[in-house]
């Protein structure tokens, strides 16, 4: 049987632990469900920068969206806030989990704010994972979802940036 993972990242806690990695988002995908059958979407949630209040990170960020944006089974979803985004997320884990997208939901993520969204996903028979870095987790977290990854120095390296 085919088992399909979804990969739903907040864009605010992973670029932050990114540091100086520049990855292929596909490929983290692929990774990330590489225990399943295969990957059928990641979602990237981050909120845009006004231009106006800060041309030069404005810049800098649509480089980083346009490699999001080029990125095959990738799709970024922008929000003009963090509640927004954050919002976003949740429906659309909820959505994909309820209309049989994915069997497995994996949330990178520390935000405890997602935890009902959790519990109403595993509700309807859906195993969520959380992929964190060690140095920032949430225990909350930890202790709803089915299993933890660990996003590390070697499975960012698995994933380059290819141009």
């Amino acid at each position: 049987m085919l088992t399909k993972g979804m990969v739903f990242v907040d864009g605010n806690y992973f670029y932050k632990g990114l540091e100086d990695h520049r990855i292929d988002f596909c490929s983290l995908g692929q990774h990330l469900c590489s225990p399943y059958n295969r990957l059928f979407r990641l979602y990237y949630y981050n909120v845009q920068f006004k231009q106006e209040i800060n041309p030069n990170t404005y810049k800098e960020q649509q480089k980083f969206f346009d490699a999001i944006r080029n990125s095959d089974y990738v799709i970024l979803r922008r929000a003009n806030n963090p509640y927004e985004a954050n919002i976003k997320l949740i429906v659309d884990m909820i959505r994909y989990a309820s209309n049989d997208s994915y069997d497995v939901g994996i949330l990178v993520s520390n935000n405890p704010i997602f935890q009902p969204a959790i519990e109403a996903v595993k509700g309807l028979s859906k195993n969520i994972e959380l992929a964190s870095f060690k140095w920032n987790r949430s225990r909350k977290l930890r202790d709803i979802c089915d299993r933890e990854i660990e996003i590390n120095e070697k499975l960012l390296n698995k994933c380059p940036f290819r141009k």
